[in-house]
C-alpha cells in the first residue's frame, strides 16, 4: 500500500521547505561536491536504453504487473525510440525557474513523519538530515536546515543534487502513492506544495510581500500550470528503474536486499509495485505528449 493523501502532502511541504531553504548558487558556494542532477540523469540514461532493448512481454508477464504486458512494453519502447529519455534530461535542465537543492531520493521510505508537534513552536526550517527512523538519528534542531519540531524528517541524503524540482516530485509521488490515490490528489498535493513554495519565499523577501529575484521560482516564470507540465515530463524519469526491474527482475530482487528468502520476496513486492506506479503515472500523465509541447 502507498502512504495516505495526508501522509503525501506533509511530504510535499517538507519538499518545499528543502527546496526553498537554499538556491542552487548558494549550495554550490557552500557545498563544492554537490552533483548536478543532470549529470545524474545523463548517468542513467544507458541503463534505459539497454534495459528497454532487453524486455520482452514475456518478461513483463513473468513479474506479474497490473499494467498490461503490451502496454507497459509499447510506454517504454515508445519512450526509447523517441530519444525522449534525453529529451526529458534537456526539458527539466532548460526550467531554471525550478530548480533547487534536490533530494532526489524522496519517496515515502525517506520520511520519518511525527505526531504532536504543534507546541513545538513556528520554525519552518527544511525537515533536515536525520536518519531518524533507521536508528541513526542525529538529532533535530541546534543546526542549519534542522527543525527539532517539523513535523516530517528527510533522510538518507546520499543522492542530495541540483537540479529541476519536479524531479523530486514526480519520484516522490508517482511512486510513493498508490495508483488511484495519485490519480485522486496529484492536483491538490501540487498546489500545496506552491502554496508552501509561495509562504516561504514571501518570508524571506525581506520587505514582507514580494520574493526577491533568487527566491522567486514559482512566481514568475515557474507559474502552476508550468510546474504541472514539468511535472508530467519529469515523470519520465523514473522508468529508468521500471526498466532496470522488468529487464531483470530476479537478479535485481537478490541484489536489492538480503539472502533470506523473505527479504527477496519484499524486494520483489517493492520492485513490482514501484515498476506499475512509474509506468502507470507515465501514461496517465501522457507523458511523451507533455514532452512534445514543451520542446
Amino acid at each position: 500500500a502507498g502512504i495516505s493523501a495526508l501522509e503525501a502532502k506533509r511530504g510535499m511541504e517538507a519538499m518545499a521547505r528543502l527546496h526553498a531553504s537554499f538556491t542552487v548558487q548558494e549550495a554550490t558556494r557552500a557545498w563544492g561536491w554537490i552533483r548536478s542532477t543532470h549529470d545524474i540523469l545523463l548517468g542513467y540514461r544507458a541503463l534505459f536504453r539497454s534495459s528497454v532493448e532487453q524486455i520482452s512481454r514475456e518478461v513483463i508477464d513473468t513479474v506479474g504487473i497490473c499494467v498490461p504486458a503490451s502496454v507497459a512494453l509499447d510506454t517504454l519502447r515508445g519512450v526509447h525510440q523517441s530519444n525522449g529519455y534525453q529529451r526529458m534530461i534537456d526539458a527539466t535542465t532548460r526550467a531554471t525557474a525550478c530548480h533547487s537543492v534536490l533530494h532526489f531520493d524522496m519517496r515515502g521510505h525517506n520520511m520519518f513523519q511525527r505526531e504532536g508537534t504543534a507546541g513545538c513552536g513556528s520554525s519552518h526550517e527544511t525537515g533536515g538530515s536525520s536518519d531518524g527512523v533507521r536508528g541513526n538519528n542525529v538529532g533535530g534542531g541546534g543546526g542549519p536546515g534542522r527543525d527539532a519540531c517539523a513535523p516530517v524528517i528527510l533522510f538518507d541524503w546520499q543522492n542530495i543534487s541540483v537540479g529541476n524540482v519536479c524531479c523530486d516530485i514526480a519520484y516522490f509521488l508517482s511512486g510513493s502513492l498508490d495508483i488511484a490515490s495519485r490519480r485522486t490528489h496529484e492536483r491538490e498535493l501540487l498546489t500545496a506544495y506552491a502554496t508552501e513554495r509561495r509562504r516561504i519565499a514571501r518570508e524571506r523577501s525581506g520587505d514582507g510581500g514580494t520574493p526577491s529575484p533568487e527566491h522567486a521560482c514559482l512566481f514568475d516564470e515557474c507559474t502552476d500550470e508550468f510546474l504541472w507540465q514539468q511535472y508530467r515530463v519529469a515523470s519520465i524519469w523514473p522508468l529508468v528503474w521500471a526498466a532496470a526491474t522488468l529487464a531483470s527482475p530476479e537478479k535485481l530482487a537478490v541484489a536489492s536486499s538480503s539472502t533470506s528468502d523473505q527479504a527477496q520476496e519484499s524486494g520483489r513486492i517493492f520492485m513490482r509495485t514501484t515498476t506499475e506506479r512509474y509506468l502507470q503515472a507515465v501514461i496517465d500523465l501522457n507523458s511523451l505528449e507533455a514532452l512534445d509541447e514543451c520542446t
